[in-house]
């Protein structure tokens, strides 16, 4: 397994002329601050580096247009991946470029996955086999604040590109099934799909020497070359023409659907608007008209104006979230009719490719009757039809040879060793962490699904992090050599459960692997390695670093844009 672990992270904002370096252990990183002080746009900032999208983003940080330079060890060797907007570079230990990407899937992806040895593939929403963007590399070393403590698995956004995913990623990264099995996997995928192309060929082929025997039986033969060579053309440009649409279709969809995320961020934010200011005018209308501050005794106005002002935001909050759900619905509909119409031309082209195939075969055959004569064609046609059939077989013989290593390395021994294993870690860390709600079939399979547990929901799911971490650090055969965990303390822990889980990811960190932690607090828990405390609020890039930190990215800028 290769080992892979955080060195810095840059940050600059050449809107704002504001940036930041922060450096990490190698054993274990603190990130300390309160509320609003930036450890979560940090944090999300090193997996968004790699194209890993989160759920939520500061709208702070958005507007700040903040760019990101993430070194990062792989096996001894030192890498710098750049983001700037939808742009990403990789660099070598020596800053030389290595590689620019404008996609993560078909481009980022596969290189990082050479990089760190994560073999995993699974069939994309058009049914084919393609290597997983980052975000499922990243998925076992990462809890999200706002996505991982109410549901497994779900410490990014956007990973529904994939169909019926979580399996074969929990399967993959718990070891029970690893890079070798997928390879297995695409050599058969690959032979099947060179097999259905030979068929295809093949019975084209034997439709026209069935169809031209026919013919030559009847002792009149007569074939119109340059009809077959129009038609074909013409077949060549409408189906040329549909593929263009077929694409812009597709772009429509994505540009369709990135407009719906766009809408349900917005929705999502003024609907948290519109609760705040519904508590805000509960609150004032529990009061007189005035106000005394708890902590300093003066008082505030809490006049029918003030009051009248709060009602007035609720109202144009709940106004916008209206008109939102109507743009969402809007897209919804915009959406379904593009896919229907995507779907028709798709249709319209496999129709043509199925009919080019059979044109395609009579053409060649037809030079052949000029060259080589009626005889020499029936010899030909039957040599060229063997010739198919044996290849067809050779490509057979391959895919039940992958298919058999699949099985081979598809143990049920394999599979009971890993889940005992979990088994054994999931009851140990449950009862550290004090969860006593967990069921026991949650504990015995690595892709047991946790319960709502109430307010042990989140230990639960953090013990459940942990064990699978350690299975996988035993079994598996490419995960992240870290943790990252964003805000443990949820809902509410009292300090005694609080000081729990901090001593518990102290002393059940595996071994080899780097932790990053996000608190407000420390509860006492003393840390080996290194504390970076953040003060300020909405402040976690600094004016005072700009001048250095931002012409080191502006550098490494220049250099993906050539």
């Amino acid at each position: 397994m290769k080992s892979f672990y955080f060195r810095a992270i840059l940050l600059a904002s050449f809107k704002e002329k504001k940036a930041r370096r922060i450096t990490f252990d190698r054993q274990v990183t603190v990130v300390r601050g309160g509320n609003e002080t930036g450890k979560s746009s940090l944090i999300k900032s090193l997996f968004r580096t790699f194209g890993a999208e989160p759920w939520k983003v500061h709208p702070r940080w958005k507007q700040a247009e903040v760019r990101s330079l993430v070194r990062f060890d792989v096996n001894g060797l030192s890498y710098s991946l750049l983001r700037h907007g939808d742009h990403f570079a990789l660099f070598d230990a020596t800053g030389k470029l290595l590689e620019r990407f404008q996609r993560v899937t078909s481009e980022l992806a596969p290189t990082l996955a050479r990089l760190v040895g994560f073999g995993l593939r699974l069939p994309d929403r058009d049914g084919q086999f393609v290597i997983l963007p980052p975000a499922y590399y990243f998925l076992p070393s990462y809890m999200d604040q706002d996505g991982s403590w109410g549901e497994q698995w779900s410490g990014f956004a956007r990973l529904r590109q994939f169909s019926n995913w979580k399996k074969g990623v929990i399967e993959y990264h718990a070891g029970i099934r690893g890079n070798e099995f997928y390879e297995a996997q695409a050599a058969k995928l690959d032979a099947e799909a060179d097999a259905n192309k030979v068929v295809r060929r093949r019975e084209g082929l034997q439709e026209v020497y069935t169809s031209l025997r026919e013919r030559f039986d009847a002792a009149q033969f007569d074939v119109d070359f340059g009809s077959y060579r129009a038609e074909l053309d013409e077949l060549l440009t409408n189906c040329e023409q549909l593929r263009r649409r077929e694409e812009k279709f597709k772009q429509k969809v994505t540009d369709l659907r990135n407009q719906r995320q766009a809408l349900q961020t917005q929705l999502d934010i003024t609907t948290h608007a519109r609760e705040e200011a519904l508590r805000d005018y509960a609150f004032a209308g529990d009061h007189g008209d005035v106000i005394n501050c708890p902590t300093c005794g003066a008082g505030y106005d809490n006049s029918f104006t003030e009051r009248f002002g709060i009602a007035m935001d609720e109202d144009n909050c709940a106004s916008l979230i209206v008109r939102l759900t109507e743009e969402v619905a809007e897209i919804d509909e915009k959406l379904d009719h593009e896919l229907r119409e995507s779907k028709k031309v798709t249709e319209e082209v496999l129709a043509i490719e199925r009919l080019l195939a059979r044109k395609e075969g009579e053409l060649a055959l037809g030079d052949l009757l000029r060259q080589e004569g009626r005889r020499e064609l029936r010899e030909v046609m039957q040599r060229d039809i063997a010739s198919l059939e044996t290849r067809e077989g050779e490509l057979r013989v391959k895919a039940k040879a992958a298919e058999k290593r699949m099985r081979q390395l598809d143990g049920k021994d394999r599979r009971q060793d890993v889940n005992d294993f979990f088994y054994g870690k999931m009851k140990s860390f449950l009862a550290a962490l004090d969860v006593n709600s967990v069921s026991e079939s949650a504990c015995k399979k690595v892709d047991a699904v946790i319960g709502d547990t109430g307010s042990e929901l989140p230990r639960a799911l953090l013990a459940y992090k942990l064990a699978f971490l350690h299975t996988a650090q035993k079994f598996g055969a490419s995960v992240p050599s870290m943790l990252v965990i964003d805000s443990p303390n949820q809902q509410d822990q009292d300090a005694g459960h609080l000081g729990r889980i901090l001593a518990f990811l102290r002393d059940n960190q595996p071994a080899g692997v780097q932790l990053v932690l996000g608190l407000v607090e420390t509860a006492d828990v003393v840390f080996p390695g290194k504390v970076i405390e953040l003060n300020r609020r909405y402040s976690l890039l600094d004016e005072s670093e700009f001048a250095e930190v931002g012409e080191e990215v502006e550098h490494f800028v220049g250099l993906a844009l050539g």
